[in-house]
């Protein structure tokens, strides 16, 4: 199973951005609406039994509810993302998760924590084109751990675990 941890993301939060991108590369390849999602830890394959290890380290994740404030667009190559300004709380979650997947002995990919939502891939602009200035705040409620798989052809990232944040 492809897994990961991430903090979910409304669809209806992004909309405006993610639209004003699709008017501006039509050819991209777009973030299914559902699929939207901070990244904590990309597990990638993961042996199906080692599920009730990962949903214990879901459930024993503490956090406040985390503000995010998106305030640019940013990309990757032809990878376009709405980022976040680094906010402690956020890093607090990254550290603590990932100190819990290395004593459990999961493996992650520990390439240095840039928290973004990607919007598309392979995406293209002419430099002519006008986005929107990006001001987005919202509030993180709870990790999830996902099963990222396809269905009927679609990717999409099914939530097997969560856990809401203390208030």
């Amino acid at each position: 199973m492809r897994l990961f941890i991430g903090i979910p993301i409304p669809s209806e939060a992004i909309r405006p951005y993610a639209e004003a991108l699709e008017r501006c590369a039509p050819n991209g390849k777009f973030t299914a609406r559902d699929n939207h999602h901070l990244t904590i830890a990309f597990l990638g394959e993961t042996d199906e039994r080692k599920l009730a290890g990962l949903t214990e380290i879901i459930q024993e994740t503490e956090s406040a509810p985390i503000p995010l404030h998106f305030f640019r667009y940013g990309h990757f190559s032809d990878i376009w993302f709405l980022d976040p300004r680094q906010e402690k709380l956020l890093t607090t979650l990254y550290e603590d998760v990932t100190k819990r997947l290395r004593e459990a002995g999961f493996s992650y990919d520990q390439k240095p924590f840039h928290p973004h939502l990607t919007l598309a891939r392979k995406v293209v602009l002419s430099g002519t084109e006008s986005l929107p200035p990006v001001s987005l705040s919202l509030t993180a409620e709870e990790i999830t751990l996902y099963h990222s798989h396809r269905v009927d052809g679609l990717l999409r990232y099914t939530p097997l675990s969560f856990r809401r944040f203390a208030l």
